[in-house]
């Protein structure tokens, strides 16, 4: 698992989809890209992904409940969202690639405008179409620039 990973992360995909009889996909730049010429099969899903990222514990509520979320760290690869489902006819994982750094607000592509509503001490933004990083990293600016609290979940 850690080599999809690795693979994901230097081809600046921001998912992975895993499914039975499927090939391995990564999303990049919002298209999906099927990354193997073969499908993930059923032995393979339980062996690298369920057995591989659970512990004993989380294996008995992924297999009473149908599903788990958690989050898996790589020293030196970063963080990893991933969400696992028991379907017909095998185990969907989905992993999302968490941001290694807080992109700087010229990387946002926001237009300059946007840049003071970092400091709004009140109310909510909302922005459509943007990229869970962007929103991470001037979520994060604004909650060091001002002191209040700033919240942010995705």
């Amino acid at each position: 698992m850690a080599e999809i990973l690795c693979l994901a992360r230097a081809a600046q995909a921001t998912d992975i989809h895993l499914s039975v009889d499927r090939p391995i996909v990564f999303k990049v730049a919002g298209k999906f890209l099927p990354q193997t010429a073969f499908a993930i099969t059923a032995d393979f899903a339980q062996r690298m992904l369920v057995d591989a990222l659970l512990t004993h514990e989380q294996q008995l509520v992924f297999n009473r409940r149908g599903d788990y979320e958690l989050v898996h760290v790589i020293d030196g690869l970063g963080r990893f969202r991933v969400t696992m489902l028991k379907k017909t006819p095998g185990i969907d994982v989905t992993v999302r690639l968490i941001c290694q750094r807080l992109p700087a607000f010229a990387e946002s592509g926001l237009p300059e405008a946007c840049r003071e509503l970092m400091h709004w001490s009140q109310g909510m933004v909302l922005a459509g179409r943007l990229r869970q990083n962007n929103v991470a990293g001037d979520v994060g600016r604004a909650d060091q620039s001002v002191p209040r609290r700033a919240y942010y979940q995705h």
